[in-house]
């Protein structure tokens, strides 16, 4: 019986640390990767950019702070949300998020 228990408690360790790595590395298995995240990010941005998007400012920023809380390297989340906000003169908000964005990829033009 003692020796169920530690298999039991074993497989759910392992599973536990396989959800977390995936979590944190963005693989996928419990969401959108990181990856996949930052291309619709970029999409996103080039339909704000020429005002195709059908996305709200609300849903659009709403889209870049789930992105930034599974994905806080992701320096398009912060740009696109630093435009929303600086578009709707937001300045103070818009400075902070394009601050962190160029903190993330300062060799971004």
């Amino acid at each position: 019986m003692h020796g169920l228990l530690i298999k039991k408690s074993g497989w759910h360790a392992a599973a536990l640390c396989c959800f977390l790595c995936c979590l944190l590395c963005g693989c996928g298995m419990f969401g959108k990767s990181c990856e996949q995240l930052d291309t619709e990010l970029h999409a996103l941005y080039d339909g704000y950019l020429d005002d195709s998007t059908k996305l709200s400012e609300a849903e659009i920023l709403a889209r870049c702070e789930a992105a930034i809380s599974q994905c806080p390297g992701m320096a398009v989340a912060f740009e696109l949300a630093g435009l929303v906000h600086w578009e709707n003169d937001r300045m103070a908000k818009a400075l902070e998020y394009y601050t962190k964005a160029l903190a993330l990829s300062p060799d971004n033009e």
